[in-house]
């Protein structure tokens, strides 16, 4: 069960003038998704990640902030899910490697596992981060390269095309040993 979470951190919060309630509304879906858990028995175990995104806003090219503004939105967000009791945090839509870093880097002092999904798109052969039609400058390796060393246990490829996915797939099999996956 995944906590739906990626647009309830306090930068995406404040656009809709709900700020002030960022914890409030992360505790809320963490508690939906618990009692979505109990009331679903599973003979398997079931975890909940709790999911932040570069998504919204930060996809757009006007809103790109340093690596300081992301590592405090992260950092905060992070804490705000682990408070809430999820078992795993799942960075999503990451299409700059700087978004990538920060956000492990501010998801590691929860101590909970971090699995992370970047977004590509394919140009000329190549694969780059990007998503909607929006390529960066930045390969999938760079992506990579930003988050090789720290805690993540788990990386996957999310909004990449389907015809892309496999070429994903074993461009990070060269460069990751742990587990792998797409969505």
């Amino acid at each position: 069960i995944i906590t739906d979470t990626f647009n309830t951190s306090r930068a995406s919060l404040e656009t809709a003038g709900l700020s002030d309630r960022t914890l409030e509304l992360n505790k809320l879906a963490v508690r939906l998704a618990k009692e979505a858990r109990e009331n679903a028995p599973s003979d398997k175990p079931v975890v909940i990640a709790g999911s932040m995104s570069s998504f919204p806003p930060k996809t757009d090219a006007t809103v790109t902030p340093n690596y300081d503004l992301a590592l405090a939105d992260y950092r905060e967000q992070a804490q705000n899910l682990a408070e809430a009791g999820v078992d795993v945090i799942l960075i999503e839509m990451i299409v700059r490697s700087l978004d990538a870093k920060a956000a492990v880097e501010g998801a590691s002092a929860t101590g909970l596992p971090i699995w992370i999904a970047v977004s590509c798109l394919k140009d000329n052969g190549n694969l780059f981060l990007g998503v909607h039609g929006k390529r960066r400058d930045e390969t999938l390796s760079d992506g990579v390269a930003a988050v090789l060393g720290s805690r993540v246990s788990a990386m996957f490829l999310m909004h990449t095309l389907s015809e892309d996915t496999a070429q994903g797939l074993r461009e990070l099999k060269e460069v990751w040993s742990g587990p792998l996956g797409a969505y």
